[in-house]
């Protein structure tokens, strides 16, 4: 099985809604939802990967996020080790991929497909 290093965030708005993105029509692994970012290139950190992602899914300069989770997502052909952030959501931007939905953590949660207990337990943690 293929494994592939990856940097994502979760976004949070005042309400601790979180930003995902709606992934049905540029899905690579089966997945309908998931967080913002991708895969990170050779010599690349997982900040740097981030910064990258966000500027060409959002077509935004964000380097305001932390770092929250390190955690292990298994899907049918790719085992992604994800670098996973958390940053307050943009006010504005332009999603160039996929679509972004504002949802509930529970409703995350709910329409994610893989086992992220790990990282949606830390989410929780941060925001209280």
């Amino acid at each position: 099985m293929k494994e592939r290093e990856v940097a994502c965030v979760v976004f949070y708005d005042k309400q601790n809604r979180l930003l995902i993105q709606d992934r049905r029509k540029i899905s690579k692994q089966g997945e309908q939802y998931g967080w913002f970012g991708g895969g990170m290139e050779q010599g690349e950190t997982p900040e740097q990967t981030l910064t990258r992602e966000l500027n060409e899914e959002l077509g935004q300069n964000i380097t305001n996020f932390k770092f929250l989770i390190k955690y292990d997502v298994q899907y049918p052909t790719l085992l992604a080790r994800c670098n996973l952030f958390i940053a307050p959501a943009p006010k504005y931007f332009d999603v160039k991929e996929g679509k972004a939905v504002l949802v509930t953590m529970e409703e995350a949660q709910k329409m994610m497909m893989n086992n992220e207990e790990l990282a949606f337990a830390k989410i929780g943690e941060y925001l209280k």
